[in-house]
């Protein structure tokens, strides 16, 4: 793009972009020209950036990502770049923009300026981060209570796990499970029939389930795991199923272990009531 026609898109692009940041630029990023968006976007008007290193606005943080991933990119002669970055508003805040950049040559094609167009993204990167963080939570939680969640695509087949999934099987996260990872990991054919019985209801049906059953790690401890299947339904069809996995190995060795001091505590009262019945009467 040479000077005059970035002139001509400058014009253009200001007129039809109220949202956006539109900036002409020098080879070192000063500004030569910002559009009337200005104000929408910064707060700032247009000449009170005009002449300014934008360095003085970007966060300290991003200076150098933006010199290695835009800035020098551009001005060795990439047709177009990229980047988000943290800009610093009018009222001293800082602000989310994404930025498209490109080249402006002179008549040897030599890069002797740049064209910036910049649209304001913080909302969705603070949507993201809040659901970065809710996701982190969930996982420190699952983590804690030894519970995990998956999600398998019943139309293309893919299963999706939580962190806390790979826990309980014992598997490395970079591990890519399958629709067959959930029944490989079950004791015996009893309780992988069980499995796979509930995955058919769920599947054909729409029934949700709910059961406990013994599973093989990867490092071949053995756990107990409480399951819950629910499927989401469309036009009547299970088109995924959602599932909840909690390893309640604890809570089954606690209740193996009552059991048999209840046992133990019958046998030991009947073996004392055959005593008492074989002592002679005394009167």
């Amino acid at each position: 793009m040479c000077l005059e026609q970035a002139l001509i898109d400058f014009e253009t692009y200001s007129k039809s972009h109220d949202n956006n940041l539109i900036c002409l630029h020098e080879a070192n990023g000063t500004y030569l020209h910002v559009g009337e968006s200005c104000k929408n976007v910064t707060g700032f008007e247009m000449v009170e950036l005009i002449g300014k290193n934008p360095y003085d606005y970007f966060h300290p943080d991003d200076h150098e990502r933006i010199q290695n991933c835009a800035h020098f990119p551009v001005l060795e002669g990439k047709e177009t770049v990229q980047i988000e970055f943290r800009f610093r508003n009018k009222n001293n805040e800082y602000i989310w923009l994404k930025s498209k950049i490109l080249p402006i040559r002179d008549e040897a094609g030599n890069v002797v300026s740049f064209f910036s167009i910049s649209k304001d993204i913080t909302i969705e990167v603070e949507i993201k981060e809040g659901l970065a963080q809710k996701e982190k939570l969930f996982n420190q939680v699952g983590s804690i209570a030894k519970i995990g969640s998956w999600e398998y695509d019943v139309t293309n087949g893919e299963l999706l796990w939580s962190k806390a999934i790979y826990d309980i099987y014992e598997l490395h996260y970079d591990y890519i499970p399958t629709k067959e990872t959930l029944l490989r990991f079950c004791e015996d054919d009893i309780s992988r029939n069980r499995f796979e019985q509930a995955l058919d209801e769920v599947t054909g049906k729409g029934i949700s389930s709910d059961f406990t059953l013994p599973l093989i790690t990867t490092a071949e401890t053995k756990v107990w795991a409480h399951i819950i299947l629910k499927p989401e339904i469309s036009k009547g069809k299970t088109t995924k199923i959602l599932g909840v996995v909690q390893d309640v190995t604890a809570d089954m060795e606690m209740r193996n272990k009552l059991k048999t001091l209840v046992d133990e505590l019958t046998a030991q009262n009947r073996q004392l009531e055959g005593l008492l019945q074989s002592l002679p009467l005394i009167f």
